[in-house]
């Protein structure tokens, strides 16, 4: 039993390792196409912004197979073994999440800050907490292309269980883990908030009250 948590967890390494890569990708672009779309008069801002949209509309699941398809047969993927052809397949469709949600972030953050809100402005930090761990929850995706990820891992364990409680109990127990860390994460999220929300009250009401 012991074995098979360090194998879960072991495999869960490589849903964290493609979700951090895809947030790297989303912070640097969406940086990028945030300070573009500041600039809201200009036909750059306006054409940054239908990118923008455009990528927060595609599916990821699709994006997934046109990816290990179209740039398998471009030949891209000749000189990566099947396990990094489908860990790239897998950034690159999670990059057009992590892409748009992170200039929306940035863009807040941006917004915020010229108008003087400093407090709200820094909500960017446990934003960008959220949309890292929706990234590493959503790589399960990749158990469709055959990632050996935690939930392939899960599911080839269940089939080697003799019993359907046995296999139950698992699946239980895994949705139980990821539940959790999204539950974390959201209770986090909304602390920190709540902290900012009351730090900027008191300070607007702190002239009024001298």
């Amino acid at each position: 039993m012991l074995e098979n948590i360090w194998l879960f967890l072991d495999a869960f390494t490589i849903n964290l390792r493609v979700g951090s890569i895809a947030l790297l990708i989303g912070l640097l672009i969406g940086f990028a196409s945030a300070l573009l779309r500041a600039r809201n008069r200009s036909a750059t801002a306006k054409l940054t912004g239908f990118f923008v949209g455009f990528l927060r509309a595609f599916p990821v699941y699709v994006l997934m197979f046109v990816a290990v398809n179209l740039l398998a047969s471009l030949g891209l993927f000749d000189a990566l073994t099947s396990k990094q052809s489908a860990e790239a397949a897998l950034v690159i469709a999670l990059s057009a999440y992590t892409i748009s949600t992170c200039s929306d972030a940035w863009l807040a953050f941006l917004q915020n800050r010229d108008q003087g809100q400093h407090s709200q402005a820094w909500l960017v930090i446990p934003n960008l907490i959220q949309i890292y761990v929706i990234t590493v929850m959503s790589s399960s995706v990749g158990a469709a292309i055959g990632l050996q990820e935690a939930v392939t891992f899960t599911l080839n364990l269940a089939e080697s269980l003799p019993t359907r409680n046995e296999r139950l109990l698992l699946v239980f127990l895994v949705v139980l883990f990821f539940a959790t860390i999204m539950g974390l994460t959201r209770w986090g999220v909304k602390r920190v908030s709540a902290m900012v929300t009351q730090a900027q009250t008191k300070r607007s009401s702190a002239p009024r009250s001298a």
